[in-house]
């Protein structure tokens, strides 16, 4: 694995106004929007708030996708692990997520 840099980093979460967000989600809105990468995160606040800040967020299936989008991953080893998010983990996902994303990887 390639060694992989951090950077602790301080972030004005004060400016993602939810009262529904703890400080994690709006520090990591308040860090992706000043440095303009993308948000991964699949809670549901976080995502809404983070689009309302004008933040592009990914979740789970997203990131399964982009794998496939990137010949990481075959189309049927995508949609098992889509179809396996909702079924192996704590994870709520629901049907029409799993199929939507399913969806996306035959479009791409």
């Amino acid at each position: 694995m390639a060694d992989l840099s951090y950077e602790l980093v301080e972030a004005d979460e004060s400016r993602v106004g939810t009262d529904e967000l703890g400080a994690a989600e709006r520090a990591a809105i308040a860090v992706a929007e000043e440095r303009g990468v993308v948000l991964l995160t699949d809670d549901f606040a976080a995502r809404e708030a983070a689009s309302d800040a004008g933040v592009e967020v990914h979740g789970s299936v997203g990131v399964i996708a982009l794998g496939y989008g990137r010949g990481l991953l075959d189309r049927d080893e995508a949609a098992s692990l889509m179809r396996a998010l909702q079924r192996e983990t704590s994870l709520f996902v629901t049907e029409a997520v799993v199929e939507r994303g399913i969806r996306m990887l035959d479009e791409q």
